[in-house]
């Protein structure tokens, strides 16, 4: 009854956002953002001390600043999400801008036959991004999911990502059903800048050491999948560049796991180029340097 309810209240709120459109999400977002930064204050200090650590040079006005924008936007991708089952193809294609040569350079890099590896983040809209690369590319993306704890609401937005023809991948079995993808030459889309385990691999980010997941690149690595980073972020248009690049593995050297962490830091590097020009837009609440 208690996960019922909460999907209740959830649906509550998609319903209100979805009065206001897609078209005023960030107009909502600043709104919404702002309450919750002054008013509920979650994780609100997690994110005032991951962006100190990132942004050393700034001083606390700015910092102060920089997380309550931070909390407009992660409103606003919250707003997009909600409204995103009521847009057309040719809307999302609006929304999430993909230029000619980058979509030609995915679109050959999809083609070798070995399965193609889409490396996104907790960034803009990473959820608008894996529907609009898949429907610009006219393929399904297998995206790789970590089940909410709510079924209801982890099914609600399920269904979300798969309305233009995207599969979902959970994350309990998925090294197998990622290889098991990847044999059968479709694209995968995996979020990777999740914090790894205590004792795992570390690379550095932001001049942190940062626990990070093997996992992608060691699977990229050993089938000799390409990676192309893909990363969404909202202009001032209220819409969303594309940008789009790839991490070489063919000029690895050294053990597996060297390559492997070589890798990571390339992801987290062309990671941290973005975060750099678009601060607000990252997921500052998850404590990725917990430990």
């Amino acid at each position: 009854m208690k996960k019922k309810i909460e999907y209740y209240i959830f649906i509550f709120f998609v319903k209100l956002l979805r009065l206001f459109g897609i078209h005023r999400a960030k107009s909502v977002g600043n709104i919404l953002g702002a309450f919750v930064f002054h008013v509920i204050r979650i994780r609100r200090s997690v994110v005032i001390s991951n962006l100190s650590k990132a942004f050393p040079e700034k001083n606390p006005a700015d910092i102060y600043k920089l997380a309550l924008n931070n909390y407009k936007n992660m409103a606003a991708t919250f707003a997009e999400l909600a409204c995103v089952d009521k847009i057309s193809r040719k809307e999302l294609h609006e929304y999430l801008r993909i230029n000619e040569s980058d979509l030609k350079f995915m679109k050959e890099k999809f083609v070798i036959g070995n399965g193609l590896i889409f490396l996104t983040a907790h960034f803009g809209n990473w959820e608008l991004g894996a529907l609009g690369v898949g429907s610009h590319m006219e393929t399904s993306i297998q995206v790789l999911v970590k089940p909410q704890s709510n079924k209801y609401i982890s099914k609600w937005i399920d269904d979300v990502r798969m309305q233009f023809g995207n599969k979902v991948i959970p994350l309990g079995a998925s090294i197998r059903n990622i290889y098991k993808a990847l044999k059968e030459g479709n694209a995968v889309g995996i979020v990777g800048d999740q914090r790894g385990s205590r004792e795992g691999m570390r690379v550095k980010f932001f001049n942190q050491s940062t626990a990070v997941y093997p996992g992608a690149a060691q699977i990229a690595i050993k089938n000799r999948v390409p990676i192309v980073t893909v990363i969404a972020a909202r202009v001032s248009d209220n819409k969303f560049n594309t940008f789009i690049g790839e991490i070489r593995t063919d000029d690895l050297t050294g053990s597996i796991e060297d390559q492997v962490k070589e890798v990571n830091q390339r992801y987290m590097s062309v990671l941290e180029d973005i975060i750099r020009k678009y601060p607000d837009q990252w997921f500052w609440m998850h404590n990725i340097w917990k430990y």
